[in-house]
Parts: structure tokens; sequence; C-alpha cells
């Protein structure tokens, strides 16, 4: 349910929030896919891959457990100068819509690394899936960590 107090910039801000990790991973899935299309002898096994996705399964949980955690502080600020301002403003709610849309990209992410582990899925095009997932994971962390330092920077002032 859209907020009153938005703004056509704010709307305009959450659909690029919305938009730029898909776009960047369908971008990446096309690049990665026809790279491996170009070059028929870059094979990783599937005993490499399922290795791949362990240490992503751990570092994507562990984000996913961090951005909890910063959405439970964030709701919880209170009633600070700083926030209220951003209450005014509609950024507050910004904030939260990046981080619980972070959020649910983690969950997704976790649970397909945990069904490819569970039942020992890997090909090339799995392959190229995980890269997609890995550069949208990238850019809506990315998202968070400018909103974080931007909250960092006007506190301190």
């Amino acid at each position: 349910m859209a907020n009153s107090k938005e703004t056509r910039a704010i709307k305009r801000d959450k659909k690029i929030i919305f938009l730029l990790p898909i776009i960047t991973g369908i971008i990446t899935f096309g690049a990665v896919r026809y790279f491996l299309s170009k070059n028929s002898t870059f094979i990783i096994s599937v005993a490499d891959g399922i290795d791949d996705f362990k240490t992503l399964l751990g570092i994507w949980g562990t984000l996913l457990g961090f951005m909890i955690a910063a959405v439970a502080i964030i709701i919880t600020l209170g009633n600070d100068k700083f926030v209220d301002l951003l209450k005014d403003t509609g950024h507050y709610n910004t904030i939260l819509f990046s981080y619980g849309l972070c959020c649910v990209h983690l969950f997704f992410a976790v649970i397909f690394a945990l069904v490819c582990i569970l039942f020992r899925i890997w090909k090339m095009n799995v392959f190229v899936i995980l890269c997609a997932v890995s550069v949208d994971i990238v850019v809506i962390v990315a998202i968070c960590l400018f909103f974080l330092l931007g909250i960092i920077g006007k506190m301190n002032k």
C-alpha cells in the first residue's frame, strides 16, 4: 500500500531499487551464457559446482542474518531527529523497502543453493543461473550499503 507522502521521486527510487538487481542479473545471465557458448571447453565439475554452492550458501546465509538484524535495528531506532526527518520525507520507507527486498533476494538465493546442494544439481546451465543470482545479490546488497552509508553520514552531522 503506497504511502500518501510518497513523492514521484520516491516511487521512482523504489522502482529502481526493485528493477536494478533483476536487470543486472538478467544481463549477467545473457553474458555468461554467451561466453559459455563461445568457450565449450570451460566446464566446472559437479564436485566443484557443489563446493561453490556451499561457499555461497554460507555467505548468503550470513548476509541474510545481518540484513534481518539491520531491518530490526532500523525499525527500533525510535524517535531520533534524523529518523523523524526520514519518516517525514518518506525515505524511511524507501530504506526499509530496500532492506526488505534484499532479505527476499537473499532468501530465494539461499533456497536455490540449498536445493542444488541437497539434490546435487549441477550443470553449466545451473552455473549460468548461479552467476546471475550472485550479481543480483551483489547489486541489492550494494544498494543497502549505499543507504547505510547515507544514514551514517547524516547521523554524524
